[in-house]
This record gives structure tokens, C-alpha cells and sequence, in this order.
């Protein structure tokens, strides 16, 4: 699984214009917004939303994502994602 580091590495750039791009919190020329999002591409990079969500403290999830039904006495608990 590639981080924030491995597609700053491709992209040639630091860590700060790549989490730019992908919070879109800051402006991000064009041409560097492309170079960032190719090298995403490339090493199929997807947003790890647990390490995302630290910063704010906030998982945007409901409960804990279970699911607990009874059913005759019988108790099962599945578990989900929320997005």
C-alpha cells in the first residue's frame, strides 16, 4: 500500500503540496496538481481515512461500526463500512 511519502517521492515534491491536493486546502499550481495525481495513479494510491482522520480527531463513522441483531436468541454482530 503506497502513503503520502511513496506518491511525494514520485511526484518529486514534499509531503505539503501532496496532502494540498488531496484535502484540496491550499492552492496547488495545475501543472503540480497533475504530476502528484499521476504519481497517485501509478502507485495506486488510496487515502488510509483512519491515519486521515487523526489530525481532526473526527472518523466520521456512526457507533463503531457494528451491527448487532437478535434473532431466536441468537446474537449476531456484523461489522461494516461507513463512508
Amino acid at each position: 500500500m503506497a502513503t503520502i511519502c511513496d506518491v511525494a517521492k514520485r511526484a518529486g515534491v514534499s509531503i505539503a503540496p501532496v496532502s494540498a491536493v488531496i484535502d484540496k486546502t491550499a492552492y496547488v499550481s495545475p501543472e503540480l496538481t497533475r504530476k502528484v495525481k499521476s504519481a497517485g495513479d501509478e502507485l495506486d494510491y488510496t487515502i488510509n481515512h483512519l491515519a486521515h482522520s487523526l489530525p481532526t480527531r473526527s472518523t466520521r463513522t456512526i457507533g463503531n461500526g457494528s451491527l448487532v441483531s437478535e434473532s431466536a436468541g441468537n446474537y449476531k454482530s456484523t461489522t461494516f463500512p461507513v463512508r
